[in-house]
C-alpha cells in the first residue's frame, strides 16, 4: 500500500504522543509506523537536515507485561514491534519514568546518516511524523 508521510517540525506544533496521534487522525492518518530498515532509511531522509530533532512515532509501551516481555506495540495494540532501531541504552525501563507506566517512542535525528529511536514519558511535547495511506497534494 502506498503511503504519504509528513513530518511536523515547527516547534509551535509540539504535542504529547496522544495529542500528536489525535492530530494525525483528524488529518485522516496516524503516527508513522516503522516496520523495517527501508522505512527507517526513508524517515532519516525525510528528516533531512533537521539535526538533533525529536519526532514521535507510532510505537508505545503500555507497561502491561506479556508472556515474552515484549511490551512495545505499534498503534494496533496486537502488533508487537518485531523490528526496532533503538539508540544505545534504549528503551529505558518503565521505572526510569517514575509512576507513569506508559512510554512512547520517538526518532532522534542525530545526523544525516541515521535516526535512532529513544523512549520517554508520553506526555513530553515533541514534534511528530504523520502517515496516511493516500495523500492529496
Amino acid at each position: 500500500m502506498e503511503t504519504c508521510v509528513r513530518a511536523f517540525s515547527e516547534m509551535r506544533l509540539t504535542k504529547s504522543w496522544h495529542k500528536a496521534r489525535d492530530y494525525c487522525q483528524r488529518k485522516k492518518g496516524d503516527l508513522v509506523v516503522i516496520r523495517d530498515s527501508n522505512m527507517t532509511n526513508f524517515t532519516t531522509r525525510l528528516l533531512g537536515n533537521l539535526f538533533n530533532s525529536s519526532f514521535w512515532i507510532g510505537l508505545h509501551n503500555t507497561g502491561i507485561l506479556t508472556e515474552d516481555d515484549n511490551r512495545w506495540r505499534w498503534l494496533d495494540e496486537n502488533e508487537k514491534a518485531l523490528y526496532t532501531h533503538w539508540a544505545e541504552g534504549y528503551p529505558k525501563n518503565v521505572t526510569d519514568y517514575g509512576s507513569e507506566p506508559e512510554q512512547c517512542a520517538w526518532v532522534w535525528n542525530e545526523n544525516v546518516s541515521d535516526a535512532y529511536w529513544l523512549s520517554s514519558d508520553c506526555n513530553v511535547k515533541l514534534m511528530y511524523i504523520c502517515e496516511k495511506s493516500i495523500c492529496k497534494h
